[in-house]
């Protein structure tokens, strides 16, 4: 019975058959296996690429730092106090971009026009 289940307009009888109440399991466990390995998934390359700029951006802070504490402009304490400002503010920054992204990315409320 499940090899009826092969073709790739198998999945559409299937959900036809699954509201008629008689389907073995196998068949349904096909068909989602079907559907996963069509999917693709992919994190979108914007979000990549500003990942990087906020990486770099925190890298630079850090490379700041260091050379404050290299030329001694900066006390070991200052330093510390410095790395933890940049790391806690570039994760924050970056925090606040992708959760803008991804909000407008696949918005939940889409604006209704007046005509």
């Amino acid at each position: 019975y499940t090899t009826l289940f092969r073709s790739p307009r198998s999945c559409q009888r299937v959900s036809e058959k699954i509201h008629g109440g008689f389907l073995y399991v196998s068949s349904i466990r096909h068909c989602l296996l079907q559907h996963l390995r069509t999917m693709t998934t992919s994190i979108p390359k914007p979000l990549i690429v500003g990942t990087i700029g906020y990486a770099i951006l925190a890298g630079a802070g850090l490379f700041l730092v260091l050379a404050g504490r290299v030329t001694g402009k900066l006390t070991h304490d200052n330093a510390g106090i410095g790395t933890v400002v940049v790391l806690i503010s570039s994760f924050g920054m970056w925090l606040f971009w992708i959760s803008a992204w991804m909000h407008q990315w696949h918005p939940l409320i889409a604006p209704i026009y007046e005509e």
